[in-house]
């Protein structure tokens, strides 16, 4: 199963009543169902612990890594927040979020690095309405560079 859609809920003052509070989008990236069509020069793999990563996996890779990539998530909603896994994060990807209302703006995220900087998390918490999350792969990363888990926090509510 590629993606799972996790819905959470949390109660109001009365019992009876509950009140959706934020929705997220799971993709463990083993197919392209959840990515938007924009997305562009990007190849599903299959990563095993002995290729340099810490678990097997299915990852994001540059089809041609001589030229950027983008991967794209339109949600129906507003982004609140994202948390991404980049594998071979020596050059950090951009993140930019945009909307019917808000311009593409450039995020800067949190960056969380482990094993000497070979696996990075990225988490940012958005303001404004965006509903769209991209995720560019620079030319000028490692040609092994690849996105792994990507799970983003929405809400209907702006």
């Amino acid at each position: 199963m590629a993606t799972t859609l996790i819905l959470t809920r949390r109660c109001s003052a009365t019992p009876r009543r509950k009140q959706t509070d934020r929705l997220w989008l799971i993709d463990d990236l083993f197919d392209f169902s959840q990515a938007d069509k924009a997305s562009r020069n990007l190849a599903i793999k299959q990563a095993y612990a002995h290729d340099a990563f810490l678990e097997d996996i299915a990852v994001a890779q540059r089809h041609d890594a001589s030229q950027a990539a983008s991967l794209i998530y339109k949600l129906p909603g507003t982004v609140k927040e994202f948390s991404v896994t980049v594998y071979d994060s020596g050059v950090a990807p951009e993140f930019f979020i945009s909307g019917k209302n808000q311009e593409r703006e450039k995020l800067n995220p949190d960056v969380t690095t482990f094993d000497g900087g070979k696996r990075a998390r990225y988490r940012a918490t958005p303001a404004g309405s965006g509903d769209t999350l991209e995720i560019v792969m620079s030319a000028v990363a490692p040609a092994q560079q690849a996105i792994g888990r990507v799970e983003i926090s929405w809400s209907h509510s702006p």
